[in-house]
């Protein structure tokens, strides 16, 4: 019952992040400070154990993406990706980032061909991503073979 809760509030965060990253390229503190909050409350009651080796590939990626690039990514992007790490095992971790990229280089040059934009916002497809990597380990784990 409380994964249900959590998955909910996450969810209501998604949308928020969404609208805002979209609307504005900004990821306001207050929607990061919630997911800490929550992923907190998770792992205090056990619903995830961070697998630290993902946590620092994901923000070691995101640093260097930050430094190769500075006004590519936003820093409101490496703390969203970070934080979602934190709640991956190894497999989803890497499954987040390369649908995120994947998705966004598809949809960036969607929208550069069309519109002739070279920026887009990465919050809403890294949440996707993230969203993705949860239904994906949610699949594998409710296989007949791993009842």
């Amino acid at each position: 019952m409380w994964e249900n809760i959590w998955f909910a509030c996450i969810g209501m965060v998604t949308v928020y992040i969404f609208y805002t990253d979209c609307r504005y390229y900004w990821i306001p503190d207050r929607a990061i400070a919630l997911l800490v909050l929550l992923h907190g409350a998770a792992w205090y009651g056990g619903m995830i154990q961070p697998q630290w080796s993902t946590v620092l590939g994901v923000s070691v990626t995101f640093c260097l993406l930050w430094c190769w690039k500075p006004q590519g990514i936003g820093t409101g992007d490496i703390k969203l990706a970070m934080i979602l790490s934190c709640s991956c095992m190894g497999r989803e971790g890497v499954l987040m980032l390369w649908s995120a990229f994947f998705s966004a280089l598809v949809c960036a040059l969607i929208v550069w061909r069309c519109k002739g934009e070279k920026m887009i916002p990465f919050a809403p497809f890294l949440l996707c991503g993230w969203w993705f990597a949860k239904w994906e380990a949610a699949a594998i784990l409710i296989q007949p073979g791993n009842l």
